[in-house]
């Protein structure tokens, strides 16, 4: 996972850095914390206090 934080959005980054896709857009504020949960399928992060927020993305 990497944040651009000019764009607003997330990234999934292969660990070669070769492969980078978008996978959260339209981010008001700075994560500062997050966690992939790869068997469930979701994202979570935080953003400076808010509440947890959830993405579930699964792969076909």
């Amino acid at each position: 996972m990497a944040s651009d934080l000019e764009a607003g959005v997330m990234h999934a980054v292969s660990l070669d850095g070769k492969q980078v896709r978008t996978v959260v857009g339209g981010l008001d504020r700075c994560p500062d914390g997050g966690v992939v949960d790869k068997l469930s399928g979701h994202i979570y992060w935080t953003d400076m206090g808010s509440a947890i927020n959830t993405l579930v993305h699964h792969q076909s």
